[in-house]
């Protein structure tokens, strides 16, 4: 039944996006274009939300499948590295939640500050 569903409406969406190409403009430079992207994203409107599922690129696969590395200063604070960008969080009973984690801004940050986070960012490079 579903795989009926979807073949019509695709039939349907397609259909009405040629209805809309085929009619007679004024002015044959304001034709309308449409790219695959618009086409898909119309025709995931269309359909039931389950019949698409999210694309899995290479690189959604390989930062999915690789370890955070994480680490743990005398300060109680846990800083790591995501997206290019260094976090950092507290501590609190020997847990900390990642969620709870900020940006370290470096523009801001004194000398001493920028020698400790370069030793830190060593550390989570290289393990």
């Amino acid at each position: 039944m579903g795989k009926i569903l979807f073949w019509v409406l695709t039939i349907l969406g397609i259909t009405a996006i040629l209805g809309i190409r085929s009619k007679p403009s004024i002015d044959s430079n304001n034709e309308v274009k449409f790219s695959q992207t618009v086409v898909y994203e119309f025709m995931k409107a269309m359909i039931l939300s389950g019949a698409f599922e999210t694309k899995k690129t290479q690189s959604l696969i390989h930062s999915q499948s690789k370890p955070i590395r994480f680490v743990q200063t005398n300060e109680q604070k846990v800083y790591w590295l995501k997206d290019a960008t260094v976090y950092v969080t507290d501590i609190k009973d020997g847990i900390f939640d990642p969620k709870t984690g900020e940006p370290i801004d470096a523009t801001n940050l004194s000398k001493e500050e920028l020698e400790k986070l370069l030793m830190i960012l060593d550390a989570l490079q290289n393990g």
